[in-house]
């Protein structure tokens, strides 16, 4: 994979033990980054994960293991609706994802250079990651893989969606009724 520009010696002392930072893309790196696209986000000191569907929380712990040389993630229920929130706290892991993805403010999320220009293997475990939110709609006989309200990180997906597989895409604005949100829905004709 291509590398990744990031100097983890300026930050040597916000370690709370040694982790691993990743200097190159590689597949299972840009599946934990399309995860947090998806549904995580990242601000000093923590990056964090939510999940409603099961399964998420061992593939996040796993890859957090494998990646980074971090076993140590705090988990949560939400009692109101079941939604969990898996967190990990370091510094050095925080500002990496940040270097990568930019600010976790939902609509200024993107899909990060190293896989805009990666390998198709590595495209295919960003959109694997990302879509955790993704969903078929069997009328129109399409896929969702991302439904949110970055239109930067929705761009950057259907770039690599018509680079790998060469659909025909589009995304539009819709209301979400409960936040009253704009959001960007990245719609995929199947047929």
């Amino acid at each position: 994979g291509l590398k990744i520009d990031f100097d983890v010696k300026s930050l040597s002392l916000h370690y709370y033990k040694e982790i691993t930072l990743p200097d190159s893309m590689s597949e299972d790196l840009a599946t934990f980054l399309g995860m947090l696209a998806s549904d995580g986000g990242w601000s000093w000191p923590s990056i964090r994960i939510t999940e409603k569907k099961k399964g998420v929380e061992k593939l996040f712990r796993s890859l957090s293991k494998k990646l980074f040389n971090i076993d140590r993630v705090t988990s949560s229920t939400d009692k109101r609706n079941g939604v969990k929130t898996h967190s990990i706290n370091s510094v050095p892991l925080c500002k990496y994802i940040e270097k990568l993805m930019g600010t976790s403010l939902a609509n200024q999320k993107r899909v990060p250079e190293q896989i805009l220009k990666g390998s198709e293997a590595e495209k295919k475990a960003f959109i694997k990651g990302l879509s955790l939110d993704g969903y078929y709609v069997e009328q129109k006989m399409s896929f969702v893989p991302y439904c949110g309200v970055s239109e930067e990180l929705a761009k950057g997906l259907h770039q690599i969606c018509l680079q790998i597989f060469g659909y025909d895409t589009y995304y539009f604005e819709r209301v979400c009724a409960v936040k009253l949100k704009k959001g960007l829905v990245l719609d995929y004709k199947t047929y």
